[in-house]
């Protein structure tokens, strides 16, 4: 499962990629340029605070139980 989207900013693309592989949550986010980004991790715990560039996350599975 997977999904990916994309926006055309005045400042730059803003990108977002997630997928699951095995147990694992995947996310791959891309900030443009002298731009920061709060990324808030599906444990709602995690937030990050992001510079530009491409950032990767991978955390373990939530469990829905």
């Amino acid at each position: 499962t997977y999904s990916s989207g994309s926006y055309q900013s005045l400042y730059g693309p803003v990108r977002s990629d997630w997928r699951i592989e095995a147990d694992s949550f995947k996310l791959t986010v891309e900030v443009p340029v002298n731009m920061t980004g709060t990324v808030i991790l599906q444990d709602g715990k995690q937030d990050r605070n992001v510079g530009s560039g491409i950032h990767r996350f991978a955390s373990p599975l939530m469990s829905d139980r």
